[in-house]
């Protein structure tokens, strides 16, 4: 029979338009892979209902038009994580017209265990042979013909890194989903005698009951080719399911409304049966036949005359994950990268600070100082224009981590932790949850999903917050560099080391006290090295800093906006002093003084000519006695010009200062300023801190704007000049500190009460982040001072 699609198929041969699902093993390249295919074409969201991201994207081939779904990482089709219910649901639910398999060429075996996962869903599958370049540099000779005979499934070979191979992969996509790839053919995996004796059962209960008709596929033709699922499962497939008892199979309608007893019934005596031939678990039974499959079909098309060698992945790790070496190289880098992404980015900085101050000053030359002049310039310009002049910082730390990561040496900085990990009762897998949180708490909440244990999930999400987010970069940015100058890197070093230390050290604490039992086992895969190219870490790099631009648009502004508001209102104000009357009676007097001296010079050099003898050879100018008199009139007139300046400073920043206390912020602080005082900080630090439960990155712009400056480059020295005024090294370490560890951002604190479902541990959370930093903080004070004074 040939293999022409059936008439239910949406993608035949006159389709404009496909839509794919690409799936793979995490590590195995499918980023690398989904930025070939779509370029910039892409859209980030979330998946229906949950908080898993999701990414889709347009492709093009012809008049085709291919839509991409980046589907989540995963090792499997089971029931065992949110990734891999999604995954398969999308496969089954969605109708995909292909689902393209990306997978590792340089770990064949371990990648076709997914493969047979998801050709058992029946589905039109192409393999993305990716990663051939390092399966050569192994020695590896890999039949890929061969390999899509056995799989029923055409395969390409790829070079995603090199974006090699990705129009072959196209029009393989395309063709299959045309139905006219003459690989396609449906396969049946052998699980042996007696467990295929026990599916059967299942799965002629399943097609003969009419109450499964909506949920199960009818048998499909012999020789037809692959078809979307359309919504219903293979009766084949959902038998196995039965066997496995998986969970969300189970949860199905049709199953849960069918006449349960005897379905039940027919399921358990099956999986009595296998244990009674097998003397093992029938979950354990269908996943070893699985493996045995994906051995099978990697021994037919592997060259395996080669002797095992030692490759570059593990010469380059026997330095960088060496049991003595490995953590101080792993400190090394950390190092490097907080110290030239402050260096490097700091004159990109300057010339933003620039552009916010002419802005702002511009807005005010045209509107003028009233209130939609103030609202503009000194609230909104001055205030996301105070955290937009971090971009570049952040964007560069972002740089260096997307290239840590495409390199693979970020998994294994997890298993140099790994060890560490299991002294504070917890695995590697929660330290890459850990270092997600360099870039933003929330997603880092949202990963502990991947974690089976509850135990170690909740501990990893009550600490993961206690990282060092790029939210908080700017603050470290701003004070080391206003107060510790050359040292500045080393400084935001400790901090964050700091917050990996705590983080450790409260873990050590829960696990001891609220979660009393033992982490569970975890196993860590090792990616092989790769060379990353410069287009995925500049997409990597704007994935993740796009959304502190967009944050900057949206809760950073909010939140600048309100502090501006506290700061700026009520504006009647009643001062103890005529301020301008003063500061014009000391321009007076300074002007008197002036007059005097003025006067008093003036009758000197009347003397000196006038004693001048007639016929005098040396102009009056060139005696000793007249330089003398302009000296100390020069003297006397900076000297009562910088008295003048400095009153009128004296009395500005009174003005200044009863203002601010008079308007909202001031009244709040003041009202802190008892619980800020035992840690060093005054009441304005107390109020620039609150609004930073919106966003972090608010925190400066508060600073900004309690401080009424801009952010050009002049006021960006002002700005400095303000926080060492302000601030000693001291009490900055304190200030930074206490921005590290105190209350989760709100973004963060919602993602908490999705994870946890529970507003106990939410609040928790809220609660001993905000107790810890205060105590931290008057530790760090009260001893500090012993040793630098107040």
């Amino acid at each position: 029979m040939s293999l022409k699609p059936s008439a239910e198929t949406a993608a035949d041969k006159n389709t404009k338009s496909i839509t794919i699902g690409l799936a793979g093993n995490p590590n195995c390249g499918k980023t690398t892979m989904f930025n070939n295919l779509t370029g910039a074409r892409q859209h980030v969201g979330n998946w229906p209902g949950v908080t898993v991201e999701k990414k889709s994207g347009t492709a093009r081939l012809g008049n085709t038009e291919i839509t991409v779904v980046d589907l989540p990482g995963t090792y499997s089709l089971t029931a065992y994580s949110l990734e891999e219910v999604i995954a398969r649901n999308f496969m089954a639910n969605e109708s995909p017209d292909v689902i393209v398999d990306v997978v590792d060429a340089s770990n064949l075996e371990r990648n076709l265990y997914l493969t047979a996962q998801i050709l058992e869903l029946g589905v039109p599958v192409v393999v993305c042979l990716n990663m051939m370049d390092i399966a050569k540099s192994r020695k590896l000779s890999i039949d890929p013909a061969q390999l899509g005979r056995l799989l029923g499934a055409p395969v390409v070979p790829c070079v995603g890194r090199n974006n090699e191979g990705t129009e072959e992969l196209l029009d393989a996509i395309v063709t299959a989903a045309k139905g006219r790839a003459p690989e396609l053919r449906r396969i049946k995996i052998d699980y042996g005698s007696e467990v295929e004796e026990e599916i059967e059962k299942i799965e002629k209960l399943l097609l003969d009951d009419t109450a499964f008709s909506g949920t199960v596929a009818p048998p499909p033709e012999p020789e037809s080719p692959p078809e979307p699922a359309r919504g219903r499962y293979p009766a084949r497939w959902l038998a196995i399911k039965l066997i496995e008892r998986d969970e969300e199979v189970l949860k199905l309608p049709a199953i849960r409304g069918a006449d349960g007893e005897k379905l039940d019934n027919a399921i358990e005596e099956s999986r009595e049966h296998l244990r009674e031939i097998f003397h093992d678990d029938p979950d354990i039974i269908l996943t070893d036949r699985l493996f045995s499959f994906a051995r099978g079909a990697t021994a037919e098309v592997l060259d395996a005359s080669r002797e095992k060698r030692v490759t570059r992945s593990d010469r380059i790790d026997a330095i960088l994950t060496h049991r003595l070496f490995g953590l101080p190289i792993f400190a090394l880098f950390m190092y490097f990268t907080f110290t030239w992404t402050f260096s490097w980015s700091a004159p990109l900085s300057s010339m933003l600070g620039a552009f916010f101050g002419w802005l702002s000053g511009a807005v005010l030359a045209v509107l003028g100082t009233g209130f939609l002049g103030d609202l503009i310039a000194n609230g909104m310009i001055k205030g996301v224009g105070g955290v937009l002049t971090f971009l570049p910082q952040i964007f560069l730390l972002f740089l260096f981590f997307s290239f840590l990561e495409d390199t693979g040496y970020m998994a294994r900085a997890a298993f140099l932790m790994d060890r560490l990990m299991h002294v504070v009762g917890l695995h590697g897998k929660s330290f890459i949850v850990l270092l997600t949180s360099f870039g933003c708490n929330a997603p880092a909440v949202m990963a502990t999903r991947t974690m089976e244990s509850p135990r170690d999930r909740l501990i990893t999400i009550l600490v993961a917050p206690l990282m060092s987010c790029s939210a908080r970069l700017p603050v470290y940015v701003l004070f080391a560099g206003a107060l510790f100058a050359e040292h500045a890197g080393l400084v935001i070093f400790a901090i964050y080391i700091s917050g990996i230390v705590l983080a450790m050290l409260m873990a050590w604490v829960f696990s001891k006290t609220i979660f009393r039992s033992e982490s569970s086992p975890f196993v860590m895969e090792m990616p092989p090295y790769r060379v990353p190219t410069v287009r995925s870490i500049v997409i990597h790099m704007w994935d993740k800093g796009s959304i502190f631009v967009k944050k900057a648009g949206t809760v950073i502004l909010v939140g600048v906006l309100i502090v501006w508001f506290l700061q700026a209102f009520p504006r009647n104000v009643e001062y103890s002093l005529d301020y301008r009357a003063e500061i014009t009676a000391a321009g007076a007097a300074a002007e008197i003084d002036i007059k005097k001296l003025e006067k008093a010079f003036s009758d000197e050099d009347k003397r000196i000519r006038d004693a001048r003898p007639p016929g005098a050879f040396v102009p009056p100018e060139e005696s000793h006695e007249y330089k003398e008199a302009l000296a100390y009139r020069n003297k006397r007139l900076a000297a009562i010009k910088a008295k003048h300046k400095n009153k009128i400073s004296s009395l500005e920043s009174a003005k200044k200062l009863e203002e601010t206390g008079f308007r909202y912020a001031g009244r709040i602080g003041k009202s802190l300023e008892v619980v800020m005082k035992p840690i060093g900080l005054d009441w304005r630090a107390g109020i620039a801190l609150i609004p930073g439960f919106i966003a972090k990155e608010v925190v400066v712009g508060s600073l900004s704007v309690l401080y009424g400056v801009g952010e050009e480059n002049e006021s960006s020295k002002k700005l400095h000049h303000a926080i060492r005024k302000n601030f000693t090294p001291l009490t900055a370490i304190v200030f930074m500190l206490f921005t590290l560890l105190y209350i989760p951002c709100l973004a963060t604190v919602g993602v908490i009460k999705r994870e946890t479902g529970s507003w106990k541990w939410t609040f928790f959370a809220m609660a001993y982040s905000v107790v810890l930093a205060y105590v931290v903080c008057l530790i760090v004070f009260q001893v500090g001072r012993l040793f630098v004074g107040a």
